[in-house]
């Protein structure tokens, strides 16, 4: 893990989805959360990538025992971002439905893409105030 600072763009991106996915008997809680706050941080242009830090955050809620006031203190911060951020988004006004405008319809948006992400965050800062 102390590696993953030397690595760019798609390297890094598949080191921390390989760091985050793997077993928990592998790494401990505070080892983990380095890697945690670099795929949020980067998650905000790579929505892949946030996905795979909240399923990370998701899981070791689970295995955080004595010491999850410290850790969910360094790994809740990075979420903010995801909950500031306002999103907007152009309405259709063209009423001809062309088979290119169903296709991009049954396709997630990066809006709609990122509304899910902000969400995910949402509730894991509730859930940590029930925690």
């Amino acid at each position: 893990m102390a590696r993953l600072e030397q690595y760019k763009d798609d390297l890094l991106a598949s080191c921390l989805h390989l760091v985050l996915s793997s077993p928990s008997a592998l790494t401990d809680s505070t080892s983990i959360i380095a890697p945690i706050q670099l795929a949020l941080k980067l998650g905000l242009g790579y929505f892949p990538l946030a996905s795979i830090g909240l399923d990370a955050i998701e899981r070791w809620i689970d295995i955080v025992s004595g010491d999850q006031d410290s850790w969910f203190g360094q790994v809740l911060p990075p979420l903010n971002d995801y909950l500031m951020v306002q999103i907007t988004t152009v309405d259709d006004k063209d009423d001809g439905d062309t088979s290119a405008v169903k296709a991009r319809r049954r396709t997630p948006s990066r809006s709609q893409t990122y509304k899910a992400v902000a969400q995910r965050a949402f509730l894991l800062v509730g859930v940590y105030a029930f925690v």
